[in-house]
């Protein structure tokens, strides 16, 4: 899939970001600075932060790191799908993009029908989060509460680890009779992110 992608564009550049090379369109770009977790200055700890808690030994390293990266605008990127880049722009129904509350039904309906525009079958799609990020809110990463706002994430970052992700799924299914039941039938299981924009003040154009 990606020396596919190389051959079919011309004239734009190609971003590598591990595994995934994305092709990316260079009109409509920006400059912007970005937060990054830097390298551990001690080989032996780990990468990362507690979300919930602080340990009383530190063993793992947080170290701040802002670089310029450059931003484009993908929404004429035809190249931009799950099946290959793992990441897609879908326009949103009406009734959707005008609600504030948690709507499970709606967005597995919406994440069922673009997976299976992919050719895969899919047994089942279930929302077991909803997090609604206000940038007045600097305080928590993470609410319990239906109606809270949680603080933005000021990193780029990834949500799971090959590993990490497995534990999730296994908690999940301690809870969650849906997940349990889907999970004894797939042969494969994946973590999607739908993100929407709420305010009314400043919509996403």
């Amino acid at each position: 899939a990606t020396k596919k992608l190389g051959k079919k564009i011309r004239n734009e550049k190609v971003m590598t970001d591990y595994s995934w090379e994305i092709p990316v369109r260079k009109k409509r770009s920006v400059v912007v600075e970005m937060n990054y977790q830097g390298p551990a200055k001690a080989p032996c700890k780990r990468i990362g932060r507690y979300i919930d808690h602080e340990p009383k030994i530190r063993d793992h390293s947080d170290i701040h790191l802002a670089l310029p990266i450059e931003v484009t605008d993908g929404r004429d990127n035809e190249e931009l799908k799950i099946q290959t880049t793992g990441f897609e722009l879908i326009q949103l129904p009406h009734e959707l993009a005008e609600k504030d509350d948690e709507c499970e039904n709606e967005i597995e309906t919406i994440i069922g029908q673009t997976l299976e525009k992919t050719g895969r079958k899919v047994l089942g799609v279930v929302c077991f989060d909803q997090t609604k990020r206000h940038s007045r809110n600097a305080s928590s990463l993470n609410t319990n509460s239906t109606n809270a706002f949680a603080a933005p994430v000021s990193r780029v970052h990834c949500d799971y680890t090959k590993e990490s992700g497995i534990k999730r799924l296994e908690q999940l299914a301690t809870t969650n009779e849906r997940i349990l039941y889907l999970k004894s039938r797939a042969k494969h299981f994946a973590f999607f992110n739908l993100w929407r924009s709420i305010d009314r003040e400043f919509p996403v154009q």
